[in-house]
């Protein structure tokens, strides 16, 4: 068993917080209202207050996943420097108390965990009972990952600081991010654009949005003309071409999407059969089948004298032979979106 290393009371440094006022407000207020929704889900268990933002029976999303299921562009977990320990503001850290919360702790014990968890080796990188949080440095936001259940109590009791192993993670660029409000079948949805390529649909726009904002995002009124149209890419959100570098997998790439609309929107020359609209009644092919073999068991058995009788046959032959030679030569111009395989 390795030793454990000890952290001293006060050897800690408080996370630094280089944030502007605005984003840092704005963080606080998304911490803030995450501990309100978990504690009003637990005490009254009105889960429909979640939404899409409850996971079963663990109650509303613990913190990673939350930030997935809001932020737009979440980077793959590669950390962006070194683990450390600090002191890390309560207000920062989104909580996930699905195991228990303070009105589980009876009163007469509530200080001595209290006085348990803000001992400083749960910072230290060997304590079992550890806390383990990610920091996404540039939002100023903190993820617990061991050590979730406990933000909330210390929340309510008053704790300012948490002493936790750090690790910092990083989140796009302010200004490789753009936001835009568009009509999707009459009514409104937004969309987060990266580095003018990448389009993620924002799927919790209340929660996100200030935040973006704050962030420095800027936020475009109308859908660019260069990009390719609102429905094509609502289309190209069925079936995503992702990006690997981000933990999302319904991001469109609009490069792509434009150098698709450009190929399907080609002229080529088909045939009737190509066309991807086009369907036959089984019962067509039955009836053609069964004159064009009469005609040419006719055309064979039929006496020569029987000329009129003779042309008639022949006749039917040629129409069938052209209705099958007019579908199947090409003979016809369409866009290559309107093929079949297309």
């Amino acid at each position: 068993m390795r030793n454990e290393i000890i952290i001293e009371p006060g050897a800690l440094q408080v996370l630094s917080n280089e944030l502007p006022n605005e984003l840092h407000t704005a963080i606080l207020e998304l911490v803030y209202n995450k501990y309100l929704l978990d504690k009003i889900i637990s005490e009254h268990g009105n889960t429909r207050l979640a939404g899409a933002l409850y996971d079963g029976c663990y109650g509303p999303h613990e913190a990673t996943s939350f930030y997935r299921l809001v932020f737009p562009f979440i980077p793959l977990w590669n950390r962006s420097g070194d683990t450390f320990s600090a002191l890390v503001p309560t207000q920062q850290v989104i909580g996930a108390s699905w195991r228990w919360r303070t009105k589980n702790v009876e009163q007469a014990k509530r200080d001595t965990l209290l006085a348990k968890l803000r001992d400083p080796k749960n910072a230290s990188k060997t304590y079992f009972e550890r806390a383990q949080y990610m920091w996404i440095r540039p939002l100023g936001l903190v993820l617990p990952h061991e050590g979730k259940n406990r933000v909330d109590f210390l929340r309510d009791m008053g704790l300012e600081h948490i002493p936790a192993c750090v690790t910092p993670y990083d989140y796009p660029a302010s200004d490789r991010l753009a936001q835009y409000r568009v009509k999707v079948h009459g009514r409104t949805e937004y969309w987060a654009v990266l580095d003018g390529k990448w389009v993620e649909r924002l799927a919790h726009p209340e929660w996100a949005m200030p935040i973006l904002k704050a962030y420095g995002v800027s936020e475009g009124q109308k859908w660019p003309d260069e990009f390719p149209s609102v429905d094509n890419v609502v289309a190209a959100f069925g079936t995503p071409t992702g990006n690997p570098a981000f933990l999302s997998d319904a991001i469109v790439n609009l490069e792509k999407l434009a150098a698709d609309s450009t190929f399907r929107a080609e002229t080529v020359c088909c045939s009737v059969l190509d066309l991807k609209a086009l369907r036959f009644r089984p019962s067509f092919w039955l009836y053609w089948l069964g004159i064009f073999l009469i005609c040419i068991v006719a055309m064979c058995l039929l006496p020569s004298t029987w000329t009129t009788t003779r042309i008639i046959v022949g006749v039917g032959y040629g129409t069938c032979l052209g209705t099958l030679m007019a579908y199947v030569i090409p003979g016809f111009w369409t866009v290559r979106a309107a093929l079949k395989g297309d």
